[in-house]
């Protein structure tokens, strides 16, 4: 959940225009080094040590790729729209999840709603 919120924040980011450009090259170099902790068999508490790791870390400034004026770099705001981003993709799954056994029965009986009317 947390990568799929990670990833989707750095779409976001991708699309917002040359003000984002900083933040966006930051956290992308962040995932580069993060995500292969996400993959496989790895420890349930990766998502927490990742979250911390971007908390444990200072705001600094980045001089974007154009020359321009340095920008701020705030890992607390992209950890905040990370856990925004995990609790929307929660609530979908969440709702996604709670449909499956009305489809399923749909599946396995195809001739009760027919019955119904």
């Amino acid at each position: 959940l947390t990568k799929t919120a990670a990833l989707d924040v750095l779409d976001e980011l991708f699309g917002a225009g040359a003000e984002w450009e900083a933040q966006y090259r930051w956290l992308k170099g962040v995932l580069a080094e993060a995500l292969p902790r996400f993959e496989g068999s790895q420890p349930a508490q990766v998502d927490q040590a990742f979250l911390k790791d971007l908390l444990r870390r200072p705001p600094s400034f980045l001089i974007p790729e154009d020359g321009g004026s340095p920008q701020l770099v705030d890992p607390h705001r992209l950890a905040a729209q990370i856990l925004e981003r995990r609790g929307e993709l929660a609530r979908e799954w969440a709702a996604l999840l709670a449909a499956i056994p009305a489809d399923h029965a749909a599946i396995l009986h195809p001739d009760r709603d027919q019955q119904a009317l």
